[in-house]
């Protein structure tokens, strides 16, 4: 192992690999890095990997000095600052999980992600009364003995038990100055809540076999939280099962990091990787995200709030749908429901439906869309450009119509009962909203945190739920405004109706609406939409659909509301050239 000195105390650790998106891994309670073994091995093929001795621990010195999580933390990024690592996947077990948060929201500037797999969270009453007499036992004569029997019962029945020997014998290595107040701490005396609330990246857990954490209050301070339990493994689930670690540990950071998904991310999919450095993408999923955003010039005025339009038609099909679509085929990647071999089912306006259609060409699933002759002749041929085998509900005189949507759902749901069949079921699939948090976090790195009010359509909710979430998780207390057609006002006045606005109002409200995630619902008026989007087009270079100009409209409105030195953000969520056959932009 390496080491380096602070003050004359060694730190032991691993440097292995090399990739654009550097590992952070960091033990738990009494172990050493080598406890994460086969995830070095794993993803170091890929990436720059970092395994660390907490001090106290492994091969590092053990001092007499504070041992507690903020301290770890603390010596984590000094360590960071000497090898010159930003940006890391901080990957926790046990104590590590606790310590990788820590580091997150105290450092942040040193995390792109954090994983913490079977950490004790927000532990019951109950649990923590056992705790606090263990603490006690620990101190006391019997220390090798209370260590070993506390973590023997950590295992399960089909634990390897050549490998519980080792581990067992491992932890009993660790000096007793040391394991006392660290698992005091991080256990009995850390307050995890304000660490949560602070932590502002990604956050996955995996559980192992008996769940050590209340998921229930970790996800109200952490909406971004995404959760997975393994199979078959108790607590050392890292070196019992590291198969399925490092497979969920790989869908985590595919779904959660976007940039990442065209260099190390595509390299374990197709074998391939790009020389560290290079700024070419593996596959077009790999430009998915990162969009520009553009402040308006004409169509404001002087006593006006500034108004931001995130340009989400630079996406691979021209529209933010791209975010969902890979997030709910990736995500399903992740937990196994979707296998190769298998096809994928949809119902669509067109949009979700070509972008679905692009990410399956790439991957090799076959999809069947569900979709209508009421929506763009464009998106319709897109989605047989990309393979689609689509099927196609008539509609009365091109109007979107709830019936006319509902017949759409029930024919997607009877071809997701045939076998070997995925559903993404784009309006109940949280994926979706994992897809779109990127939105908010991109909006506040590129219009800063001073938003005062995000506005956009409702169809899904996806959009308007994710980039809500992204910002409250931020720190942002933007006012958050749904919109719907006038014509069909199923927020405002609980009654659908047709219109032609596509992508939004689709006669219900949808599953993914939280009361809690938006401050208020707007109805905007289709044909104002529709001189916005020529005016947009004509006055400012923006060229979008008619849902996109609805969005504009309603920022204008909230920036003559709030006034000057405020800031209003939208979305044109696809590109004009998606609506040239129809009306909207005949001269």
């Amino acid at each position: 192992m390496k080491r380096l000195y602070c003050d004359n105390v060694a730190f032991a650790y691993e440097d292995v690999g090399s990739g654009s998106q550097p590992f952070l891994f960091v033990h738990g309670w009494a172990c050493n890095h080598n406890f994460f073994a086969p995830q070095i091995e794993y993803f170091s093929r890929f990436h720059r990997v970092i395994a660390a001795d907490l001090c106290g621990h492994g091969a590092s010195d053990a001092p007499q000095r504070q041992y507690t999580v903020p301290e770890f933390a603390d010596d984590l990024a000094w360590l960071c600052g000497k090898l010159g690592v930003e940006r890391a996947v901080l990957v926790g077990h046990s104590m590590g999980g606790v310590i990788a948060q820590q580091l997150a929201a105290t450092h942040p500037e040193l995390s792109a992600a954090v994983c913490l797999i079977d950490s004790v969270v927000f532990p019951s009453d109950a649990f923590i009364a056992q705790l606090e007499l263990l603490g006690d036992q620990l101190a006391g004569a019997a220390y090798i003995q209370t260590l070993q029997l506390a973590a023997g019962a950590l295992f399960i029945e089909t634990d390897d038990p050549v490998r519980k020997a080792h581990v067992l014998a491992e932890m009993s290595k660790t000096s007793q100055h040391v394991a006392v107040p660290a698992f005091r701490n991080h256990l009995l005396d850390y307050d995890a809540s304000r660490v949560a609330r602070a932590c502002r990246v990604p956050i996955a857990y995996i559980a192992a076999s008996n769940l050590m954490a209340d998921l229930g209050q970790f996800k109200q301070l952490c909406p971004q939280l995404v959760t997975a339990q393994t199979i078959g493994s108790g607590h050392f689930s890292l070196l019992e099962v590291p198969e399925q670690v490092n497979a969920m540990l790989e869908g985590f950071v595919k779904i959660s990091l976007p940039q990442d998904r065209g260099h190390a991310a595509s390299a374990f999919r197709d074998g391939s990787s790009l020389k560290p450095g290079t700024n070419v993408s593996n596959t077009v999923l790999g430009v998915i995200g990162d969009t520009p955003a553009v402040r308006l010039r004409s169509l404001v005025t002087r006593e006006m709030a500034d108004v931001v339009v995130k340009l989400e038609y630079y996406n691979p099909t021209g529209s933010y749908k791209d975010r969902m679509a890979l997030a709910m085929i990736e995500g399903a990647e992740a937990r196994g429901s979707l296998r190769p071999g298998m096809r994928v089912v949809e119902y669509t306006g067109g949009s979700t439906g070509s972008s679905l259609a692009l990410v399956c060409a790439i991957k090799g699933y076959r999809f069947v869309p569900v979709s209508s002759d009421g929506f763009a002749k464009e998106k319709l041929q897109t989605m047989r450009i990309f393979g689609a085998d689509l099927r196609i509900i008539s509609s009365k005189n091109g109007q979107l119509t709830p019936e006319l949507f509902r017949t759409m759902i029930d024919t997607a749901r009877k071809l997701s009962d045939q076998p070997e069949t995925y559903y993404t079921d784009q309006f109940n699939n949280t994926d979706a909203i994992r897809g779109y948090m990127e939105i908010g976090n991109e909006l506040l790195d590129q219009a800063g945190p001073e938003i005062a009010a995000f506005c956009g359509g409702v169809g899904t909710a996806g959009m308007l739920m994710g980039v809500s979430r992204a910002l409250k998780a931020r720190g942002c207390r933007a006012r958050i405004v749904a919109l719907e057609p006038a014509s069909s006002p199923v927020l405002t006045l609980g009654k659908g109706g047709p219109h032609r606005v596509e992508g939004i109002g689709v006669g219900f409200r949808p599953p993914h609406l939280e009361d809690s995630d938006f401050d208020e619902a707007r109805t905007i008026d289709e044909q104002e939409a529709r001189a916005v989007a020529r005016r947009l087009a004509k006055d400012e270079g923006i060229f979008a659909g008619t849902s996109s100009a609805m969005n504009v409209v309603a920022a204008l409105q909230l920036a003559a509301e709030l006034g000057p030195g405020k800031t209003v953000a939208t979305v044109a969520v696809d590109s004009g050239f998606k609506y040239l056959a129809g009306d909207l932009y005949q001269l």
